[in-house]
C-alpha cells in the first residue's frame, strides 16, 4: 500500500516500537496523527518529528469520556492506515497476578485493539469510502507460542492475532485489509528488567526497535496480507509449534526452572 501522502492513525505512539514507526512513517512521507496517553511524550515525539503533517490527540482508553472522543476524532480523521500499537507486558507465573494485573494486560492489549478495529470499519463504512485501507495490529510472537511466566500476555497476543484473521477475512470483500505484525523481542522500555535479565540469560536475539519498523513499513509498501512474523529461528517455531506442538514443549520444558527463577513474586490480590 502506498504511504506517502497517506493518512496514518498510530495509536500507542509514544511506546519504543511506536516512536520508531513513527519516524519511518514521517521518512516515507505519510501524514500522521499520534494518539497515546502522555501528553508530555507525545509532544517531545511532535517535535522531534518536526513535520507539519503530524499531529497528535491525548486519550485513557479506561475513560468512557476519552474513548467516545477519540471515536469521535477517528471519523473526523479519515485515516487511509490505523496501527494498534499498544501493548504491557509482565514476566510473572499466572498463580502471582492479581484480578488487577489481568484485567489491565486483557484490556489494553486485547479489548483496546478490538474496539479501535470495530470503530475504524464503521467509520470507513459510513463515510461510504472506496480507497484502500489497512488496518496493522501489532502483536508478538507469543502470539503463536505460548511461554511459561507470560500465560496472560500470551493470551492477548493469542486473541490479537484471531482477531486480525477473523477480520481479514470478514472484510475479504472489502477495500480493508488487515496485517498482524508478530516482532520478537525487541529491545523497549515494555520490558521489565526481568525481561531483559531472561533473554540475557538464555541467549534470546533482542531486536532494535528501529529495524522492527523499519520491517513493518516494507511490509506495508510491499501490500503485506496476513501475518507476518520476525526473526529466525523464532519465525520457524511458529510454524513447528502449530505442527509438532510437543517438539516445542520439550524445549521449553528444558528452559523452565531459568524462566520461573526471573518471573515476578508478589503475591495474589484481588
Amino acid at each position: 500500500m502506498q504511504i506517502e501522502n497517506s493518512k496514518v492513525l498510530l495509536v500507542g505512539a509514544s511506546g519504543g516500537i511506536g516512536q520508531e514507526i513513527a519516524k519511518e512513517l514521517v521518512l516515507s512521507g505519510a501524514k500522521l496523527l499520534l494518539a497515546g496517553r502522555s501528553e508530555q511524550k507525545l509532544k517531545l515525539l511532535q517535535d522531534e518529528l518536526a513535520s507539519v503533517d503530524v499531529s497528535y490527540t491525548v486519550v485513557d482508553f479506561k475513560n468512557k469520556s476519552d474513548r467516545m472522543n477519540f471515536k469521535q476524532v477517528m471519523s473526523q480523521y479519515q485515516a487511509d492506515i490505523i496501527i494498534n500499537c499498544l501493548g504491557v507486558n509482565d514476566l510473572s507465573l499466572l498463580s502471582d497476578m492479581s484480578d488487577s494485573d489481568i484485567a489491565n494486560m486483557m484490556f489494553t492489549n486485547l479489548t483496546v485493539p478490538t474496539m479501535l478495529c470495530r470503530d475504524f470499519v464503521d467509520a470507513y463504512n459510513q463515510q461510504k469510502r472506496t480507497n484502500k485501507a489497512l488496518i496493522v495490529n501489532v502483536g508478538s510472537i507469543l502470539g503463536s507460542i505460548g511461554l511459561p511466566g507470560s500465560s496472560v500476555y500470551c493470551a492477548t497476543k493469542f486473541g490479537v492475532r484471531g482477531l486480525s484473521e477473523s477480520l481479514r477475512r470478514e472484510l475479504a470483500n472489502s477495500p480493508i485489509d488487515v496485517l498482524y505484525f508478530a516482532p520478537r523481542a525487541t529491545k523497549t522500555a515494555l520490558n521489565s528488567a526481568e525481561i531483559d535479565d531472561l533473554n540475557t540469560e538464555l541467549g534470546n536475539h533482542v531486536d532494535e526497535p528501529s529495524w522492527v519498523a523499519q520491517q513493518l513499513i516494507k511490509a506495508i509498501k510491499n501490500k503485506a496480507r496476513s501475518n507476518l512474523y520476525l526473526g529466525f529461528p523464532e519465525s520457524l517455531f511458529v510454524r513447528i509449534n502449530a505442527l509438532l506442538p510437543n517438539v516445542v514443549d520439550k524445549s521449553i520444558q528444558k528452559k523452565l526452572s531459568t524462566i520461573i527463577k526471573f518471573c515476578k513474586r508478589e503475591g495474589v490480590t484481588s
